[in-house]
């Protein structure tokens, strides 16, 4: 009896110190669960992790600080897919800025017979970064070109209907376009941009001229006209005296019809005239105030005497 009573004291006591052991290994691990069940309803009512919450708190921090938050500003920064038929490759950087590179390409027309009629040289400036605002400006300098080269293949049709009973080969053709960036303020970018034709048996080409000025606010164009405080009247003069002042100072340099060209002439509409960083120039074509070699004859008015800030 003895034994056997020692026996069932030992067998409930071992049971005992097992189930003990159990509940206390359980309680740890139902502990456990209980704080990763705490972690995910959390992240169930809140929608995001702790890391994620900071990330929400210096969004919020963002939007105090800003008015608009972060998706907001990257939304807007959003650049805009480019579209070309230009095979727009091995950049070069602008001497003048270095928000701008230019791609050099060469574009031949040919005739039906694939023999080449015509090269185009274009210079086509785009604008450094990626945010929206430059991919409006740089797609709109694309358009820009675009429309050029389907100008000149048009061209270039018409020009061989005309000459279809010409007996030989048409006379070569050449077009050079290239730009200038003459302004690039905190507002506004202006480029100024010079079209060469050289068209067949020609002594020499003749140049021309186009201003186009963007916001870079905006991404739009601007009208340059818009930006000048004085009247008509009050521009007109200005640009007359400073062409005058000009003539006189070198008169052997020019038609003797000159000053009277310059009298008479519409600055302010003409549309013959640029925004640079210190005033605006206005200029004429060659042969119109002097011989072709003197190119575009200039004047220039700054930006006080034309009671303009661009800042």
């Amino acid at each position: 009896m003895k034994k056997k009573e020692l026996f069932m004291i030992l067998t409930i006591s071992c049971f005992l110190l097992t189930g003990c052991g159990t509940s206390a290994i359980s309680g740890e691990i139902s502990d456990a669960n209980t704080t990763e069940e705490t972690v995910e309803m959390a992240e169930d009512v809140n929608g995001s992790s702790q890391e994620q919450q900071s990330d929400k708190l210096t969004d919020e921090m963002v939007e105090d600080a800003t008015g608009e938050t972060i998706e907001e500003t990257m939304e807007d920064e959003e650049p805009v897919i480019l579209s070309t038929g230009f095979d727009l490759q091995n950049p070069v950087d602008d001497a003048s800025t270095d928000q701008v590179v230019y791609y050099e390409i060469e574009h031949e027309i040919k005739t039906e017979e694939n023999d080449t009629y015509s090269v185009c040289t274009f210079k086509i400036p785009q604008l450094k970064g990626n945010s929206r605002i430059f991919s409006l400006i740089n797609q709109d300098i694309l358009d820009h070109y675009e429309k050029i080269r389907k100008r000149d293949e048009e061209n270039y049709l018409l020009y061989a209907e005309s000459m279809s009973e010409y007996d030989g080969d048409l006379p070569m053709e050449y077009y050079d376009y290239s730009y200038q960036v003459s302004l690039f303020s905190k507002k506004y970018l202006g480029l100024l941009y010079t079209d060469y034709i050289c068209q067949g048996g020609a002594a020499h080409g003749m140049p021309e001229r186009e201003f186009v000025m963007y916001s870079l606010e905006t991404g739009g164009r601007v009208n340059a006209v818009d930006l000048i405080s004085l009247s008509k009247d009050e521009f007109n003069i200005l640009f007359c005296e400073a062409f005058k002042e000009l003539i006189t100072a070198n008169p052997d340099e020019y038609w003797e019809s000159a000053i009277e060209t310059v009298e008479n002439y519409d600055y302010y509409t003409s549309g013959a005239f640029y925004l640079t960083q210190d005033g605006i120039i206005c200029y004429f074509l060659p042969y119109e105030l002097s011989y072709y070699g003197m190119g575009f004859v200039e004047a220039a008015v700054p930006y006080e005497d034309l009671e303009m800030d661009l800042d």
